[in-house]
């Protein structure tokens, strides 16, 4: 479902997604701020900063720091009011990637069932993923699909029998029967998805990209209890007063937070990304 961007399709956008788990919208970007956006990455491409697999996925995290564009898009006030209404809180960056299929035509690229909220959980659930589509993607582009209504399941197990995470749903085994969405359409339209909205994405099966810029927001008072920590972390998207540092559970209990800002600080580097903790 594909929205203009006025205040009264932003309303019936926020009702479709507390519905659905996920939204489209289709005129968020201007035909030049789009082309400012494909510029940037471009440039970030051949100069080594953002990368593109052949055959597997390469990690293109923090990309706010790639380009001051990046930075700016993150902050783009039409984004940033559309991810505030979906919350319905005080909003900040939670992390910022470049997400590409490999180029490798056939069979590479697939992602499996899953939920974001298991890879890094916080003390609540306002969270979303906006994702802005870089190319134009039909059925062999190996697109998002949602299942819509599941962000209302709560979180699922993404843990396998060892004990280990497994970087999919393994709390059912029932999601390819179910009926999901499938996100196709033009270079350029920016979608929205609730943190625990199953999704999926089939390998690439046609020549060429599929490139994904995903900002993730969240609420100021959801706070961050396990996964990695970006350097991006906590980036601020929008004006608020200064208040104090908050965490908010699903009952709505809250506690005062202490620290630098009430942010995690790691003295000893352990909490690094890419860093296990002995």
């Amino acid at each position: 479902m594909a929205h203009a961007f006025t205040a009264s399709k932003i309303e019936q956008a926020a009702r479709f997604h507390d519905e659905n788990g996920f939204v489209v919208f289709s005129d968020i970007l201007s035909h030049e701020e789009f082309a400012t956006l494909r510029a940037a990455v471009d440039v970030a491409l051949t100069e080594g900063r953002l990368r593109v697999g052949e055959g597997d996925f390469v990690s293109n995290n923090d990309i706010v720091f790639a380009d001051a564009r990046f930075e700016a898009l993150c902050r783009h006030p039409k984004i940033v009011t559309i991810a505030r209404k979906l919350i319905g809180h005080p909003i900040e960056l939670q992390h910022a990637k470049f997400n590409a299929k490999p180029l490798k035509d056939q069979g590479a690229g697939t992602v499996r069932w899953h939920q974001d909220y298991p890879f890094y959980p916080h003390t609540n659930y306002d969270m979303v993923s906006s994702i802005v589509h870089l190319d134009d993607e039909d059925e062999h582009a190996g697109p998002v699909r949602f299942i819509q209504g599941s962000h209302k399941w709560g979180p699922l197990s993404h843990v396998a029998p060892d004990g280990k995470f497994a970087y999919e749903c393994t709390g059912r085994l029932d999601l390819d029967d179910l009926p999901s969405t499938l996100i196709t359409g033009p270079a350029g339209q920016v979608s929205f998805h609730h943190c625990l909205t199953l999704h999926t994405s089939a390998p690439k099966r046609r020549p060429g990209h599929r490139r994904f810029v995903v900002f993730q927001y969240r609420a100021v008072d959801a706070v961050q209890m396990a996964g990695v920590v970006w350097r991006c972390n906590g980036m601020a998207v929008e004006e608020r007063s200064p208040e104090p540092r908050m965490a908010r559970f699903p009952d709505g209990a809250t506690v005062e937070l202490r620290g630098l800002g009430g942010r995690l600080f790691d003295m000893a580097g352990r909490l690094a990304p890419d860093r296990p903790a002995p």
